[in-house]
């Protein structure tokens, strides 16, 4: 019996896939399914990039004929690349493989499906190309304005210093989390650095 893929990413690791796992779940319940599921999901990389770990094995099971549907929440989940998430929905054509994007059903139903997929690929593009420019256009008047670049931190030296004192002592992370109020992969973050 071949296996459901469920495919979830994030682009950055502050990110979390809840909203997307979510609305595939409310998809299951309304859609039941008897297969069983296999889950695939990258933490942090862009959907621009296809050397993604999760992703990869996922085109590898579809590949080796485990999979027979692929759902994502989106097609920008899948790849933010138009000609990349055309080329994938041509080869799980070609591999029998059912394409589901549970928020947008046109892309399965519809006599237009690869023209659908490329436009809404093409969004997905300009989209992350807008957000890129957005984030130099940022970081250009912080320095302008004397400040540092980049993303501000949302961490206090403070928080950040009683961080790594617990985390010298052997404190639990969670315990951590919850002292200095901050969530548990801001505590991770900064004991591995």
């Amino acid at each position: 019996m071949k296996n459901i893929a469920i495919y979830t990413r994030v682009s950055t690791e502050l990110q979390k896939t809840d909203s997307q796992m979510h609305a595939i779940e409310k998809y299951l319940k309304e859609n039941p399914v008897t297969r069983p599921i296999s889950y695939y999901e990258d933490l942090g990389i862009s959907g621009s990039k296809s050397e993604r770990p999760a992703f990869q094995r996922l085109l590898q099971d579809c590949r080796d004929g485990l999979i027979d549907t692929v759902m994502v929440y989106k097609l920008d989940r899948l790849s933010r690349v138009t000609t990349t998430a055309l080329k994938l929905t041509i080869e799980f054509d070609e591999l029998g493989i059912t394409f589901v994007s549970v928020t947008q059903p046109m892309f399965s139903e519809s006599h237009f499906r690869y023209v659908m997929i490329s436009l809404f690929a093409e969004m997905a593009q300009k989209e992350r190309e807008a957000i890129k420019e957005r984030q130099a256009a940022g970081i250009a008047a912080r320095k302008a304005a004397g400040l540092p670049g980049g993303r501000l931190r949302s961490v206090s030296d403070e928080s950040v210093q009683k961080i790594r004192e617990l985390g010298v002592k052997n404190v639990p992370y969670r315990e951590i989390a919850e002292k200095v109020g901050v969530s548990l992969r801001t505590v991770q973050r900064y004991i591995a650095s």
